[in-house]
């Protein structure tokens, strides 16, 4: 790096929250059926792009490169536990970096489906004929995808808010009451609240809490710290702090995988590397 030019620096601890999944998922009523989709963003917080960050469109594909298999009858995905892997992203011209941190699990909900009309009245009685059949209920398992864009590679802790903010939906006491957590995770990604549902009143205060989140600050390298609840006292912040330039720039990763992959007489030799490099930087 060009001492010439100084690094960019974020006041923004996170600049956006994203909910990836799918918003349309065709099904087979006669049996399981299970259909691939292209990745869809749902939800965004804030909804607006930031002057000097705009949140590139093509996003979703980082949070799930594959795609996903939604699947009706199939209750193995839903029990499946949650991956988290992260990733960068990084301008062509300015080379700038931004960093992601994602965390995918299943959920399913039970919708009501309309089955087809029956192509032979004759095997139908009186009552069929004379009244439209009913939607049956089946679950619908598809993934969903929780999504933090930073500037700043706080992997480990960002991974820990999500998570939080996965508890706090899955485990509301509104949530006990019908003892479905989807109940609450349908309106928050389709952002389409149900006049007097009980759950409004609910999903208004998680997103209440997001946008508390996205407002916290960023520390200042080697002069500050930030505590960060996110539940109660009870239970200890997440705190964060950052280098000051006379440092390594912070690297959330564990100190043994190169030492494992690389071996302790490579790993003492690139390291050494770096510390020449970093020296003639400054």
């Amino acid at each position: 790096m060009s001492k010439l030019h100084k690094p960019f620096f974020s006041r923004r601890l996170v600049d956006y929250l994203l909910i990836v999944g799918t918003e349309e998922t065709t099904y087979d009523v006669f049996g399981t059926a299970n259909t691939i989709h292209h990745p869809q963003l749902l939800r965004r917080f804030p909804p607006q792009d930031y002057p000097d960050f705009y949140l590139p469109p093509d996003v979703v594909y980082f949070c799930q490169p594959e795609g996903y298999t939604s699947s009706i009858g199939n209750q193995q995905l839903g029990n499946k536990e949650a991956t988290s892997f992260i990733f960068t992203l990084t301008e062509k011209d300015s080379g700038m970096r931004r960093y992601g941190v994602s965390v995918n699990f299943y959920q399913t909900f039970n919708q009501p489906l309309q089955l087809p009309h029956d192509n032979h009245p004759s095997q139908a009685n009186d009552n069929d004929s004379s009244s439209p059949r009913q939607p049956q209920r089946q679950n619908k398992t598809f993934l969903i995808s929780l999504c933090i864009i930073s500037h700043h590679a706080f992997f480990t802790s960002f991974r820990k808010c999500i998570n939080i903010l996965r508890e706090i939906i899955d485990t509301h006491p509104v949530c006990h009451q019908d003892g479905n957590s989807s109940q609450l995770w349908l309106p928050l990604i389709q952002a389409s609240p149900n006049q007097g549902s009980q759950y409004d009143q609910v999903v208004e205060e998680i997103e209440a809490w997001i946008e508390r989140f996205l407002k916290s600050p960023t520390p200042i390298p080697g002069q500050t710290r930030v505590e960060i609840e996110l539940l109660d006292k009870h239970h200890s912040p997440i705190v964060l702090a950052l280098p000051n330039s006379s440092r390594f720039t912070l690297t959330d990763f564990p100190v043994h995988l190169p030492v494992e992959l690389l071996g302790v007489e490579t790993f003492i030799r690139v390291f050494t590397c770096m510390l020449l490099q970093h020296k003639y930087n400054r």
